[in-house]
This record gives C-alpha cells, sequence and structure tokens, in this order.
C-alpha cells in the first residue's frame, strides 16, 4: 500500500512546486516507498511565466495532468482514479497554483471522502 500524491501541474504559481513535489518522491524512495501520483484532468485557467511573475496571454490550453507528468518518469493517474481506501496516506506539495486548482475545482472535490 502507497500514500497518494496530489499534483496539480508543474511550477509554483500554475501548478505544484517542483522541488517540493520531487523532494517528497526522493525521500520516499529513500525509504523504498513510492507515492501513487493523481492529478486533475482539467485545463488551468491561469498560467504564469515564471521568470517574469507575469500572467501569460492567449498561450495554448495546457492541462494539469500532462504538466504534472513533466516532473516525474512514473505514471500519473487521473484524480478521478483515486480511491482512498488503497492508499496508506494522502501527501499534497504546496505551490500557489495547487491551492488556486483546488480550491476552485470544478466539479467541486468531495474533501470528505479523503
Amino acid at each position: 500500500m502507497y500514500p497518494a500524491q496530489i499534483l496539480t501541474g508543474c511550477g509554483y504559481r500554475d501548478g505544484t512546486v517542483v522541488y517540493e513535489a520531487v523532494y517528497t518522491m526522493m525521500h520516499l524512495h529513500r525509504h523504498n516507498k513510492l507515492a501513487a501520483l493523481f492529478a486533475p484532468t482539467s485545463r488551468i485557467e491561469r498560467l504564469f511565466n515564471g521568470s517574469k511573475e507575469e500572467k501569460l496571454q492567449n498561450v495554448a490550453p495546457r492541462f494539469m495532468l500532462n504538466e504534472s507528468a513533466r516532473m516525474t518518469w512514473d505514471r500519473v493517474y487521473p484524480f478521478d482514479e483515486l480511491r482512498v481506501e488503497d492508499h496508506q496516506g494522502l501527501i499534497i506539495p504546496g505551490g500557489t497554483g495547487i491551492f488556486n486548482h483546488l480550491y476552485f475545482f470544478s466539479p467541486p472535490i468531495n474533501f470528505t471522502r479523503l
């Protein structure tokens, strides 16, 4: 049984903080554990240029699941496949993006289920 780690893209402002997610995966690996990775399949509505701290305009759509897969060698599963009873814990690495995506998630996430 593995913990579940929630990702919402790749980046501090428009997803999950990369170093927090990767360090967590490395720490688990050092202790012979893996996390099952999950991400919503939704489109990222607010994209940012991290080097200039500005919102990006008129760019191709990006999706949380695809962007999350950029930072791992493991498969990232769609969030709706997460079954709480299959995991021993829940890890949610930080970032402004993860708050925005999970708080304003549509349809709403039933955190009481978690």
